[in-house]
């Protein structure tokens, strides 16, 4: 769970990108008792003016820290990123899981997680899109002829757009409709006609928004909660961006209109008020329909947030480019290492209860974990005959009912265990007494206050459980140092490089298990297991599947064929690894 107190908001003040960010991140605080934000004194580009601004005085739980050294005295657990347009965040908050709302710029690539509100053109490479987190308003304009016309560009109009509409509205628009402007803060009055009412600044805009029946703004916030409202909307955005976001909503637009003069705006302004004139109602139902969602805390959805390790578990760097996004975990290779990893948002909690070992085995192999016994003991004899040392102390992690082990004892190793569920564990006392079984989690293992010590076993098997450790900067070193010199650290894993991986990657990762914290490959195992410690590796590629190859090779190759191309090219979807202890 995510404490609220130690989350931190970095919305957007920039110049060009109004005062939107800022404005729905304060919504979304609102209900926490101290709402910390990260608003710079020394950025330049600010376009707000942070001691004044009415946003800022009226917000009375708003914690300001606006340099880098106030922002190290807190340990946060989470930032919600509202920028915009992000190349990094302070070095300071470098290994802190960030949630990037609606983020266009490179920090998209290295976000935990992005979440995307408002309708976009990259929706594709979010975790998530949720329009339910914005808080529409939920009066609604009643039916009547068009009449109140509401123009607004929000609290910074970069493009003076508001200016631009203003001058070109001709004399018949003036009379026949009744105009009102929301200028920028300490916006200027001088230009504005007579005929249209002006106003500086508008608290809880949003519920005010039913009493007009257009209103003419840019792509944002504003436009989403008059439509919200059912009021009429016209867009003129500053940029081409903001138009290809209005094209792919369907909201009507004036395109280019920040490059038309002032006899073109004033064509494009009758045309489209005449169109709404005639059929407004019907064109615009669709639009008014997406708008009827029920509202979504952010807040309380953030902080039933459980956020796994976030740096890279083999090296512990955040140097890395993502390769896939789910709603509850994120893929990264750390360009460091190459290793692939998991940052994972919603744990499932007692993973490694008994069903694990029988219904849920049960439903991925046909059978449970002791049905599947033999099958499993028949595994365990292969990979004995390519461990290179045939006798001493042999320590299986996650060894569950004990199959490997059992058959370690009748090759003469001396069978050390460690098994986290408390049912396998049970199991192996009552039955396999040649068997030195230990209850607990490697990771919580003090090798200097257990049973187990330094340099005490000749071989350390690990059968698909590698995958599940998110910190393994600390475990393979914990790993290295209970073997003896020359001892030898046996793995198996899936493969990332295997048939699956190669040619439908992000239907393997989706698929990939929520406790499979890494995904292993011939490259990065050679450089995890040499970075701690370890030589000699070799590899013993196992899980072909001819059956997943794509349909292009499944119509020209036969499924024997599939099968040895599988194993000369190694791309079975599992695989083993054989390594040594040594320089």
């Amino acid at each position: 769970m995510i404490n609220s107190d130690k989350i931190l908001f970095i919305p957007s003040i920039r110049h060009g990108n109004g005062t939107g960010h800022l404005r729905r991140c304060l919504e979304w605080s609102s209900e926490l008792k101290k709402a910390h934000y990260y608003l710079p004194s020394e950025d330049k580009e600010s376009a707000i003016d942070l001691k004044n601004h009415p946003l800022i005085k009226k917000t009375a739980n708003l914690v300001r820290h606006d340099s880098e050294k106030e922002l190290k005295q807190i340990d946060w657990k989470l930032i919600v990123l509202d920028n915009r347009t992000t190349y990094d965040v302070p070095s300071v908050l470098n290994k802190i899981p960030v949630i990037a709302i609606d983020e266009t710029g490179p920090f998209r690539q290295r976000a935990s997680y992005v979440l995307d509100i408002l309708p976009s053109r990259k929706r594709k490479q979010a975790n998530n899109h949720v329009f339910s987190f914005l808080n529409f308003p939920e009066k609604i304009r009643s039916i009547r002829p068009l009449k109140k016309i509401l123009i607004s560009f929000g609290g910074e109009d970069p493009g003076n757009l508001s200016q631009k509409i203003l001058d070109s509205l001709d004399k018949k628009l003036l009379e026949n409709y009744e105009w009102s402007v929301i200028l920028p803060h300490r916006g200027n009055t001088e230009a504005i006609p007579n005929q249209v009412q002006c106003l500086h600044y508008v608290e809880d805009l949003k519920n005010q928004l039913h009493h007009y029946d257009l209103v003419i703004t840019s792509y944002g916030l504003t436009a989403l909660e008059a439509l919200a409202s059912q009021v009429f909307v016209l867009l003129f955005n500053p940029g081409s961006y903001h138009d290809q976001l209005s094209r792919n909503f369907r909201i009507p637009y004036c395109p280019r209109g920040f490059k038309k003069n002032k006899r073109q705006l004033n064509q494009y302004l009758n045309h489209a008020i005449g169109l709404l004139n005639e059929g407004g109602e019907s064109s615009f139902k669709s639009l008014w329909s997406k708008m009827t969602i029920k509202h979504q805390s952010l807040l309380e959805w953030l902080e039933k947030m459980t956020i796994s390790s976030e740096s890279c578990p083999v090296c512990g760097s955040m140097d890395r480019k993502v390769i896939g996004r789910f709603e509850f975990k994120s893929y990264f290779i750390c360009t460091n290492c190459s290793m692939k990893y998991m940052v994972q948002f919603m744990q499932k909690s007692d993973i490694y209860s008994k069903d694990y070992f029988f219904s849920e085995y049960k439903k991925q192999y046909g059978k449970t974990y002791l049905e599947d016994f033999p099958h499993i003991q028949k595994m365990g004899e292969e990979r004995l005959d390519r461990i290179p040392i045939k006798a001493g102390k042999i320590l299986d992690i996650g060894c569950a009912y004990g199959p490997f082990l059992l058959k370690a004892a009748e090759r003469g190793f001396s069978a050390w265990g460690l098994e986290i569920s408390e049912e396998a564990v049970s199991h192996i006392q009552e039955n396999y007494p040649q068997i030195n079984i230990h209850q607990g989690s490697f990771e919580n293992l003090d090798i200097h206050h257990s049973v187990f010590s330094e340099n005490q076993f000749d071989v350390i098997t690990m059968w698909y459980v590698i995958e599940h450790f998110d910190d393994l900067k600390s475990l393979l070193p914990k790993l290295n140092s209970l073997l003896k010199e020359g001892g030898i650290l046996a793995l198996s894993t899936p493969h990332a490089s295997g048939i699956s991986g190669q040619f439908n990657l992000q239907n393997f990762l989706k698929n990939s298990p929520e406790d499979h914290f890494t995904l292993w490959d011939r490259k990065s195992a050679v450089k995890a297991l040499k970075l701690h410690g370890f030589r000699s590796i070799r590899f013993h590629v196992t899980g072909h599947h001819p059956e997943r190859f794509p349909l292009i090779l499944k119509k020209i190759l036969t499924y024997n064929m599939r099968k040895y191309m599988s194993i000369l090219l190694g791309w079975g979807d599992t695989f083993e690894i054989y390594a040594k202890k040594g320089k």
